[in-house]
């Protein structure tokens, strides 16, 4: 169901994620750049509201727009390139799996060449796609 009118269950989430923005102003990794950032993340919200009541939005949608805000204001306060993501995973993991899943998910990591393995596999990937539409959208042209 599309709403158009902020309901409890919208401002409840509005809620939460004002108080995760509050949390995340405590003691930030640089606070004039976290200031920057968190200038985006209020006008994003202003642009979801603007949106909600002009167009409206299913409360799914809703909740995920205000999800990517979260991952934004945790990256404001992180600097992004500091967010702890990876860490969080693999504890994670090491909490949820067996010790033995969780030492071969770790030991699977010991390739120092992994993460460039899986850029050039995604590059590739990606050229792959863009080359097969580009192939398409010209063959479709021409006919």
């Amino acid at each position: 169901m599309i709403d158009y009118q902020l309901q409890a269950k919208h401002w409840l989430m509005l809620v939460l994620l004002g108080l995760a923005m509050l949390l995340a102003s405590i003691n930030p990794m640089e606070f004039s750049a976290y200031v920057l950032h968190q200038v985006g993340t209020i006008l994003m919200l202003i642009v979801l509201l603007l949106l909600f009541k002009k167009v409206g939005l299913n409360f799914s949608s809703f909740v995920f727009y205000l999800i990517f805000l979260l991952i934004h204001i945790l990256g404001a306060h992180y600097l992004y390139s500091y967010v702890p993501y990876n860490e969080w995973l693999e504890w994670l993991l090491a909490v949820t799996l067996s010790p033995e899943a969780a030492e071969n998910y770790n030991g699977q990591q010991g390739d120092v060449w992994d993460a460039h393995k899986d850029m050039l596999l995604a590059t590739l990937g990606a050229i792959l796609a863009g080359s097969w539409n580009l192939y398409k959208d010209r063959k479709k042209a021409l006919d």
